[in-house]
């Protein structure tokens, strides 16, 4: 890539969008691991080079980025053939769902051996990391590394890490979610020729193994572009259809006031979208036959939001099909994608129980709350150690952390394999709550505790309504069980309470470097017709309410103003018909500073080069001697930068008319500096001193730059200036710098000698 203009001859050739659906792979694919099988021990290559993969260690098939994905919970790695990867450029790119626990986790490697540049060792730094910096990323041939910042990746997050290496220029980039975060040049390139290429593991150091979920592993012989490294983030199964679904495709707990979204097709021109409770009603729905799922038909935008609020733990299925433009507008039926809506009630945890009695120290009340019987399935097992039991009349009571809004309660009963014949199971049971484990109050209307079958297949067959007390104890008291045998028995119990307060709020609290255009947002409690928020930077008097910003009647809220580098604390109250529920206190820190422009997001790409914003002198003489960017790419400046990856190169010639340089960055909205308590603006800036010039006055300026003059040693820079008779002198310093390795002996002075 030149920048210079030329005149470019070119043929146009129409390819129609089933000849492009059925287009080859790019032909620098080496090897490409969808992880789309769901199950088995073997990962194929896609590519087709032949370079599939074994699960070793049982790692386990789960809902991912794009499709199925693995999970490695440390031990657990994909292991597939060497291949070569020395002495040339390449690409690695991969999506990772990480738990940075620990110390350094191995993403992907090979290793030849535990030796510079014989191994390949990509990995994520733990919280308690010492050489991967903390939840950042490593790009390293060993003693030959790229690192990273900190404090880029978060637990329980999908992000797009891709390794790049120019093997010609021994260039690495590090790009996070489409993003170059990370750029060196290394003094060799990697030379290994032997060892398995490796996804969770690192043959050199078994214990650094990754934690977390892989997805979409692809390898390139080429240096990607940027445009190409956001392109592939999609996949890379048919460029014609929609994709990258929100949310994600299997996706639980979703928000009932969520708004469907997508990545459109290469081709698309308009989209079909598909929406229901039905599979299979989604699945054979067209346009000439809607079955009541087409809701929306031809639409340009890439989101949809359904009509009124998600029904609770209802699961949807919605399909996107893409339409060509003219002039045969082909359609292209989209995957069926599905997610499920969030339950009206989550199951408490952090319970403790007390009883009566137990007949056994081994069957105490703990063993209805600890799920030590239950498998994946919720299925109880026979075994009587699992289970509460106590000579009746008995009763056993449970306290929560703090009032809950109970909202119903799931029992297993007595499931010994003897269930049937005695009948330890609770029959009649009085159910009584209570907020100070004091005073109570007995539920009324409690069914009938069915009886357990006493086979390892049992699921919980008895669900309690409490229809929404607040409760912080539970107290049960088996007042009749189904056999004769004055003993009673319970399995298992699982209480379900409605989330009455505001949570999971953004900013996450303690977040810092929080925007300060930031909206604040929060998952709404249950039954709130009101938001009440309060904001401000003393945690109490926000506790106190005496800092209210405002009322809302939705999740959301936008501040009239946030200052940089401050604390905030801020709550929700949640108004609902029953009353007011006071939130807990959040916090968050707002950003030091905002760039107003950190040249991080120009690229070599038309149309977002540097100097296509920063206009200079070469696109418009108005603006004199100035050429912003180089000439050749890549056109930002990538080694001399004060932070981030890149920086804009400024060279000026005002020797001729109009003996000036400028560069100007047009804004497209105007711009208030002042705002949010900002009272500096800031340059970073590094050039090259001018060595001599002499002005119209006759003044010098000039720089000079060496090592210690001492002994023998002379390096000076001269001014010349020839007296006759009385003269004077003067000269002024404006700077000196002591470069590295001079030891601090940086001098200025005046030398005058007779000649």
């Amino acid at each position: 890539m030149l920048r210079k203009s030329v005149l470019v001859g070119f043929c146009v050739a129409l390819l129609t969008p089933a000849m492009a659906a059925i287009a080859g792979l790019d032909p620098d694919l080496v090897a490409w691991w969808p992880y789309d099988e769901g199950q088995g021990t073997v990962a194929k290559d896609m590519s087709l080079h032949g370079y599939d993969a074994t699960l070793t260690n049982n790692p386990t098939w789960v809902a991912g980025k794009l499709g199925t994905a693995i999970q490695m919970s440390g031990g657990s790695y994909v292991s597939a053939p060497h291949i070569p990867l020395d002495n040339r450029t390449f690409v690695i790119a991969l999506w990772i769902n990480p738990q940075l626990v620990g110390g350094s986790q191995v993403l992907f490697s090979q290793a030849q051996s535990g030796s510079t540049n014989l191994s390949m060792h990509y990995r994520l730094g733990g919280t308690t990391s010492t050489d991967a910096p903390v939840r950042g990323v490593r790009m390293g041939f060993y003693s030959n590394d790229t690192d990273s910042p900190a404090n880029l990746f978060q637990d329980n997050t999908w992000y797009h890490v891709v390794f790049w290496y120019n093997y010609e220029t021994k260039v690495r980039r590090i790009y996070v979610n489409g993003v170059q975060v990370a750029q060196s040049t290394g003094v060799a390139a990697y030379l290994g020729t032997t060892g398995n290429t490796q996804v969770g593991r690192w043959d050199t150091d078994t214990g650094q193994t990754y934690k977390g979920i892989a997805d979409d592993v692809q390898i390139y012989y080429r240096a990607l572009t940027d445009s190409e490294i956001i392109k592939i983030m999609s996949g890379l199964m048919d460029a014609s259809l929609a994709a990258n679904p929100t949310p994600d495709d299997k996706a639980t707990d979703v928000h009932q006031d969520a708004v469907l979204s997508w990545n459109a097709g290469e081709f698309a021109a308009a989209h079909d979208v598909y929406f229901g409770t039905s599979p299979d009603d989604v699945n054979d729905a067209s346009r000439t036959n809607p079955m009541g799922v087409l809701v929306s038909e031809g639409q340009t935008g890439t989101d949809f939001d359904p009509a009124g609020l998600l029904e609770f733990g209802q699961t949807y299925y919605w399909r996107v099909d893409e339409v060509n433009g003219a002039p045969d507008y082909t359609i292209f039926k989209g995957e069926i994608w599905s997610f499920t809506a969030e339950p009206y009630s989550y199951p408490i945890t952090g319970i403790t129980a007390k009883a009566s009695s137990s007949a056994q120290a081994t069957m105490g009340p703990e063993k209805t709350i600890n799920g030590v019987g239950l498998n994946a399935d919720d299925q109880h097992s026979t075994n009587g150690a699992d289970m509460w039991t106590a000579a009746l009349p008995a009763w056993i009571q449970y306290q929560f952390d703090k009032v809950y809004k109970l909202d119903k309660l799931l029992v297993w009963n007595a499931n010994q394999i003897i269930e049937a014949f005695v009948g330890f199971g609770a029959k009649n049971v009085k159910i009584e709550y209570s907020i100070d484990g004091t005073n109570w109050t007995e539920l009324p209307g409690v069914p009938e505790f069915a009886q357990g079958p006493g086979a390892p297949t049992y699921t919980a067959n008895t669900t309690v309504d409490f229809g929404g007390v607040d409760a912080k104890f539970v107290k049960l008291t088996i007042t009749k069980n189904w056999g004769t045998i004055a003993q009673g028995s319970l399995s298992e119990v699982r209480f379900y309470a409605a989330p009455v307060l505001a949570r999971e709020p953004f900013p996450a609290v303690a977040a810092t470097g929080v925007a300060v255009g930031t909206n604040l947002d929060w998952r709404p409690g249950r039954g709130s017709t009101s938001h009440k928020v309060f904001l401000g930077t003393d945690s109490n008097s926000v506790t106190a309410s005496t800092t209210p910003a405002g009322t809302v009647a939705t999740h959301g809220f936008t501040p009239s103003s946030l200052n940089f580098a401050t604390k905030y604390f801020w709550r929700v109250d949640e108004v609902t018909d029953a009353g007011t529920y006071a939130g807990d206190v959040w916090n968050f820190t707002t950003q030091d500073y905002a760039p107003i422009d950190d040249m991080e997001s120009y690229t070599d790409d038309e149309g977002s080069r540097i100097y296509e914003s920063w206009i200079d002198g070469v696109t418009n003489t108005v603006y004199g001697g100035s050429t912003v960017g180089y000439m050749t790419a890549p056109f930002a400046e990538k080694t001399a930068v004060h932070s981030g990856t890149q920086s804009m190169p400024l060279t000026y010639d005002n020797s001729v008319s109009p003996f000036y340089s400028e560069a100007e960055l047009a804004f497209d909205t105007p711009q208030n500096w002042t705002a949010n308590g900002a009272t500096t603006v800031s340059l970073w800036y590094q050039g090259s001193a001018p060595a001599f010039a002499t002005t119209s006055s006759g003044n010098i300026i000039m720089n000079g730059q060496g090592s210690d003059i001492w002994g023998t040693s002379d390096q000076f820079r001269y001014a010349y200036k020839t007296l006759t008779g009385n003269g004077t002198i003067v000269a002024r310093v404006h700077s000196i710098y002591n470069t590295p390795g001079n030891d601090g002996w940086s001098k200025a002075g005046v030398m005058i000698r007779q000649s």
